[in-house]
């Protein structure tokens, strides 16, 4: 997973949109619906990244498989209450989808991770994967009938 890391920072800036870590609610106000990848976003992340469409379509391969690694260790980790494993994995998830401008996984992985780093035990871990699990797959049901 590391060689993905690397291909990921040498391709994709950080974002430079800062996250808010104060604000840390269970429940999210109303966001937009609509698929990530539509052909004007492309367009957009293509300028941003300065990447050729080939590289950026490569580069989302690469995190969609990255994701399917990684979601079922963080419901692992969430089911055992691993505190240091969830906290680890939601930053991983953060850091990869803040790449991609994926403002709204990156949101649900800070505030997984900064609950697990308070070991809050009543907080709904459980929901906020699922929210990151049905947007992940949304992503790729989008990418996968995208052409560019």
């Amino acid at each position: 997973m590391l060689e993905l890391e690397t291909v990921l920072q040498r391709y994709l800036p950080q974002s430079d949109a800062p996250l808010d870590c104060t604000q840390h609610q269970t429940t999210h106000k109303k966001e937009e619906k609509r698929n990530f990848l539509d052909q004007e976003q492309i367009q957009t992340l293509l300028k941003e990244l300065g990447l050729t469409q080939e590289e950026l379509m490569m580069l989302l391969d690469l995190y969609l498989k990255k994701m399917k690694k990684v979601l079922p260790l963080l419901k692992k980790a969430i089911d055992a209450h691993d505190y240091k494993e969830i906290a680890k994995l939601a930053h991983n998830i953060k850091g990869s989808s803040g790449n991609f401008r994926f403002e709204d996984i990156q949101k649900r992985a800070d505030e997984i991770e900064s609950m697990a780093k308070l070991k809050k035990v009543e907080f709904d871990y459980d929901s906020l994967f699922n929210e990151i699990e049905t947007r992940i797959k949304q992503i790729e049901t989008t990418f996968l009938h995208t052409e560019l």
